[in-house]
């Protein structure tokens, strides 16, 4: 079958040409005409994915000048440069806006006076992209790392000026709520995520300028693994999800097509023509079921791209927004919306027939899941938070967990080895148990106004994406930390 995507497999801390520090040095942010390439761009979207991205700028003439304030004859010498003052190019058509404000240059080895400054000097930048942002207009942001002042004459380095290093993306920790890593710089464009079962690889689907499917190897400090590119023709990625045995991996496009990797190679590409919205593994083997927007529910086998069952779509449903599976695998569940109502469905696989159909509130359903066999099902909603209604005895949606629950408005997950479901909350997430006590509590230091969490079957790994952050939680014992 044809290949939509297109696989740039990323060991370690290789990088794409052209943007990691070559041998020689940075590369250049613009070509001499003011272009910036491609690659430069990639950067700038997803600085994470890149190990060691720097970028270098020049500035001469008037323009160096004006960058420069300086009394190095002064009995308290003194040299500052304002990258605010440079006119640098813009990146994909978009501004690029340079931080700090001001940075200290001091002389180099061999010092500088004034007369070497009047006899011409460029300023030589190196700035590291930290993303993209869309507050308060769209934008690209970068930092400068360094600055060295030149002599036109003898390219003699007059001032110069490093950061200090930034802290450790993972770091130890005094308390178990907290995030262990935090790797800035992940694609502010990111749509959903998945952890793996065992909790070592995080998938990512992003949209925007470069859709792609991002495969992070988080089982120490988190890197990039491999990354799959889509043609933006494609509708971007919308979805992705692991097989609940952790062999492959999905993308679902927005444009109907439902693409199968190797989750740990990145190998072994299939598409299948699907349209959908989201998609949803079946434990315990490897059935993906996707959903769209006419009322459809394709389960889909990855193993060859055949379908093991398919509910058509139906003028009398509306779109699937939400899919849930149980954890053994045998019934999963829709909520899909039409003019009137909400409604969640469940569905035995097996005997390919629909056991429930629960009203909820309309338009006010953040999330569904379902508990290890199916018979409870939990709905996250805007106003009333968590609720839990029985599928077997018909018994209707009603609050669950007491406060904790009240604070669930966002994404759930059933966690099969905590035998609890993980809702998100203002500043972080709650997981609660089948009688609806708190068993963990995770707290976010990254001001998002929502983050993506996903956790690993077993609940004790925990990840997120959001605000152009990877943050990731791991046990904590006595002061330990996972190696």
């Amino acid at each position: 079958m044809r290949a939509f995507a297109i696989l740039f497999l990323l060991l370690g801390s290789a990088a794409l040409a052209g943007v990691a520090l070559a041998d020689d040095g940075p590369a250049s942010l613009a070509s001499a005409d003011g272009t910036v390439d491609d690659k430069v761009v990639a950067a700038f979207l997803s600085p994470s994915e890149l190990a060691g991205r720097i970028f270098a700028h020049v500035s001469a003439g008037d323009e160096a000048a004006f960058c420069l304030d300086s009394s190095l004859a002064a009995s308290e010498p003194s040299a500052t440069l304002y990258p605010g003052r440079v006119r640098w190019p813009r990146v994909a058509g978009l501004e690029l806006v340079v931080a700090p404000e001001a940075v200290k240059v001091v002389p180099a080895a061999g010092g500088a006076t004034d007369a070497d400054l009047d006899g011409g000097f460029e300023v030589r930048w190196l700035i590291a992209p930290l993303g993209q942002r869309f507050t308060p207009s769209p934008r690209f942001e970068a930092e400068v790392v360094g600055a060295d002042v030149f002599a036109k004459r003898d390219r003699r380095v007059l001032l110069t000026w490093r950061a200090q290093p930034k802290p450790p993306v993972c770091a130890p920790r005094t308390d178990e709520d907290l995030p262990a890593c935090d790797l800035p710089g992940l694609s502010r464009e990111a749509k959903a995520a998945a952890l793996s079962p065992d909790g070592t690889l995080l998938a990512v689907a992003v949209a925007g300028l470069w859709p792609r499917l991002e495969i992070y190897d988080v089982s120490g400090e988190p890197r990039l693994a491999w990354r799959a590119l889509f043609p933006a023709r494609s509708g971007g990625v919308i979805e992705t999800s692991f097989s609940a045995d952790g062999t492959w991996v999905v993308a679902l496009t927005g444009k109907a097509r439902l693409h199968r990797f190797e989750a740990r190679t990145g190998g072994g590409h299939l598409a299948f023509p699907s349209i959908g919205r989201t998609a949803r593994a079946l434990p315990p083997g490897r059935i993906m079921a996707v959903a769209g927007d006419e009322g459809e529910v394709t389960l889909w086998r990855l193993t060859d791209g055949t379908v093991a069952w398919r509910l058509p779509a139906r003028k009398l449903r509306g779109p699937v927004d939400r899919l849930a599976a149980s954890g053994d695998g045998r019934r999963f569940a829709t909520l899909e919306y039409d003019a009137d109502h909400t409604v969640v469905r469940v569905w035995e696989v097996r005997n390919r027939a629909m056991l429930a159909q629960i009203d909820v509130d309309p338009y006010a359903v953040a999330d569904i899941a379902l508990d290890g066999d199916g018979r409870r099902l939990f709905v996250s909603h805007a106003q009333k938070g968590l609720l839990a209604a029985g599928v077997d005895a018909k018994v209707p949606p009603a609050p669950f967990g007491k406060d904790a629950g009240r604070g669930c408005t966002g994404r759930l997950q059933w966690v099969a080895g905590a035998r609890a479901v993980m809702c998100a909350v203002k500043g972080g997430t709650v997981s609660l148990d089948e009688q609806g006590r708190v068993v963990s509590e995770r707290r976010s230091t990254v001001p998002a106004s929502e983050l993506i969490f996903a956790a690993a079957a077993s609940g004790h790994d925990l990840a997120a994406v959001g605000g152009g952050h990877l943050l990731l939680w791991r046990p904590f014992h006595k002061g330990k930390e996972k190696p």
